[in-house]
């Protein structure tokens, strides 16, 4: 299945947005992470990779959804 280069536009954008996001937020204040900080946050990221297999399913269909699942 071939997609636009707008699918590739928005994924990067949307990689590039987290990393922005994550450096601006967090990075900047220096501090040791309590266990409920590292949770808290360790849950987004994986709900977002997971939210992110969804739409891959989704969109994509069942092949490309199953090599996504299965490599992450």
């Amino acid at each position: 299945m071939t997609h636009g280069p707008l699918v590739w536009e928005v994924t990067i954008a949307l990689i590039v947005a987290l990393l922005l996001f994550d450096y601006f937020f967090h990075i900047r204040t220096a501090h040791v992470p309590m266990l409920a900080e590292a949770a808290r946050r360790s849950a987004a990221y994986i709900g977002v990779a997971v939210l992110f297999g969804v739409m891959v399913w989704v969109l994509g269909g069942t092949e490309p959804g199953t090599q996504y699942f299965a490599g992450y």
